[in-house]
């Protein structure tokens, strides 16, 4: 089941709620400088939330134009925008993904994903405005070790991929 509202998540962790409160800040969130362990704990936030966020929120947290930007997360769950058409650009910068995101027929302002490491990407017919990165940040490649589908993808501004690593 899909949160509709914030009480759908029950408890948030310390890291979801630094997430939730720097969004509907507009402030970028920096939970750590590079993406971390497979197994970390205290950086963890659900997928689900990220949907949640980007979609929309509610009345009493929605996202600032700025979108949704988070950096050094772990990511648990399907992120899936699978058919979604968000108003928010996404920024998840030096993230390890647990499960492939689905961002198939999703329509984003702009997707960033520069030093993030994922199983891979599903993003057919994805629809961007702007850009796509799949970059390296600093010393931290964006990491796949699955395939990447972009197939029939609409990208509006540059497709970046340096230093990027496609396994």
């Amino acid at each position: 089941m899909l949160a509709r509202k914030i009480k759908d998540f029950g408890n948030l962790s310390i890291a979801e709620k630094r997430v939730l409160d720097g969004v509907c800040a507009g402030e970028p969130v920096f939970l750590g400088k590079k993406p971390p362990a497979p197994d970390a704990k205290d950086v963890a936030i659900r997928a689900d939330l990220i949907r949640y966020l980007l979609l929309g929120g509610c009345e009493k947290h929605r996202p600032s134009e700025a979108g949704v930007y988070v950096e050094g997360a772990r990511i648990t769950g399907t992120l899936d925008l699978e058919f979604c058409n968000a108003d928010y650009p996404l920024w998840l910068h030096l993230n390890r993904f647990d499960e492939t995101p689905n961002l198939n027929d999703a329509t984003l302002p702009l997707l960033g994903l520069s030093g993030s490491t994922l199983p891979g990407l599903n993003a057919g017919r994805l629809k961007t405005n702007a850009s796509l990165f799949l970059r390296a940040q600093g010393d931290h490649p964006f990491n796949a070790s699955d395939p990447v589908i972009l197939r029939s993808a609409e990208i509006g501004g540059q497709l970046s991929c340096t230093g990027g690593r496609f396994e």
